[in-house]
């Protein structure tokens, strides 16, 4: 006897089964949910010389009312004890923050869940290599229903170090 593989959905019918893919996609499609856009982003870019904050690398996005921004880092630094600090922003609001350990490398990967116009919540998902040097979780004001900047900052302690963005990936998904 050959069984139907479970569904999962969040669509039901009235006796409480789950409603066949073709409904899901046709709703989506008139609800417009699940809208999904990743972009891979890379091109090594370096960071030295000089002490002060500086972007590194920035993109346009727009979470609209409700949605979940993924984005992930692959870094390579300096490998010694001076600070090293990677900073992820929207708009001018700093979303998390992180200083880098004594590796050659670091990966990390922070989630910004979008709840409103006006309210963000953002936390970090991995960090290896790295650590959180500010509030593990973030409440921001900014309006990501419009077009917003994602900006990757990066700031050095000593100016002979440096700090290279290898690659970064981003995520978003509005719901």
């Amino acid at each position: 006897m050959l069984s139907t593989p479970q569904q999962s959905s969040f669509l039901v019918d009235s006796a409480g089964r789950p409603a066949p893919l073709w409904w899901r996609l046709i709703n989506d499609l008139v609800t417009w949910t699940n809208k999904r856009t990743s972009q891979q982003l890379a091109g090594r870019t370096e960071h030295t010389g000089t002490a002060v904050d500086t972007s590194i690398a920035s993109m346009q996005v727009t979470s609209g009312t409700r949605g979940i921004i993924r984005l992930s880092l692959a870094l390579t630094m300096t490998a010694n004890a001076n600070a090293k600090t990677v900073k992820v922003k929207i708009g001018s609001s700093t979303v998390q923050a992180y200083t880098l350990d004594n590796a050659a490398s670091a990966s990390i990967s922070l989630c910004i869940a979008g709840m409103g116009n006006n309210a963000q919540t953002s936390y970090t998902i991995s960090a290896q290599g790295a650590s959180v040097s500010g509030e593990p979780v973030v409440l921001t004001t900014e309006d990501m229903s419009a077009i917003s900047t994602i900006a990757i900052f990066m700031q050095l302690s000593t100016i002979t170090d440096t700090i290279a963005l290898e690659s970064y990936a981003l995520d978003l998904e509005q719901i």
